[in-house]
């Protein structure tokens, strides 16, 4: 294989993991209301509750979990193993790659109806891993977008867009998971309204992966990008990139810059 050839299936697997996340973002909620309702089982309060769902006439007692536990494993992975344009980037998609491992290592609260499945002594560590995937992937969508987007003209509409596009699916990324945690805890709302306020936070997700996917893949404006990085010929970043090529870190990216 010629190094042309090389750097084209280098690009093709960064694409792929890009692709691949925004694929099993979409598919989690479907695959867990679709196959529990195959299993007999109603529409769960919370995308959660499905590790506890039990389906009697199931060879397995919950038999969700595999799913549940096998897909978040999925994109921990993919999450710890994509590498980004700054040590910003790595850093906070490494931690939203563990903060949903262990989403799914620590279970949230037992059933009250299920006396033996095991200890919920831990089960904080479940909704705190919850809040940091979503913020650590909105943190990166809200902050690192300019690494890639500084190749287009400042004041282009196209960089514009990309960059609307980032910031919304960065705040829907917290707003979403706060206003399901605001209806459970704040007015005791658990039933599907909850379960559907995390399908839109997933969603959101899936939609940053989407954009970035359009945006590193297949724009031809803005593909070229990857294949300068692969011939050196792209700068690198200690931290993000500021909103405006000639103007001081802004106060959202503080933090990003301390980090590096």
């Amino acid at each position: 294989m010629n190094s042309g050839k090389l750097q084209e299936h280098f690009l093709a697997t960064y694409c792929t993991l890009r692709v691949g996340l925004a694929a099993l973002a979409l598919a989690f909620p479907l695959i867990l209301m679709g196959l529990g309702a195959w299993y007999g089982l109603s529409l769960q309060r919370s995308m959660s509750a499905y590790y506890y769902a039990f389906a009697p006439q199931a060879s397995e007692p919950f038999p969700l979990r595999v799913y549940f536990v096998g897909i978040l494993f999925a994109i921990g992975c993919f999450l710890s193993l994509y590498r980004g344009y700054s040590n910003t980037e790595n850093w906070f998609l490494n931690i939203a790659g563990i903060s949903a491992l262990l989403v799914a290592i620590f279970p949230m609260e037992m059933p009250v109806d299920c006396k033996n499945c095991g200890a919920d002594t831990l089960v904080g560590v479940h909704y705190v891993a919850a809040s940091l995937l979503f913020g650590c992937v909105a943190f990166v969508a809200f902050t690192c977008s300019e690494e890639t987007l500084v190749e287009l003209p400042e004041e282009s509409k196209k960089r514009r867009t990309y960059r609307a596009l980032y910031d919304m699916t960065a705040t829907l990324m917290i707003a979403l998971p706060l206003f399901s945690v605001a209806l459970a805890y704040f007015f005791g709302v658990r039933d599907w309204r909850t379960f559907v306020a995390e399908f839109a936070g997933i969603y959101a997700f899936a939609a940053y992966w989407i954009i970035k996917s359009v945006e590193l893949c297949f724009d031809k404006d803005t593909k070229m990008v990857e294949e300068m990085a692969m011939k050196g010929r792209m700068p690198t970043y200690d931290g993000p990139v500021a909103r405006t090529d000639s103007q001081k870190v802004s106060g959202r990216l503080w933090l990003g810059r301390l980090l590096d």
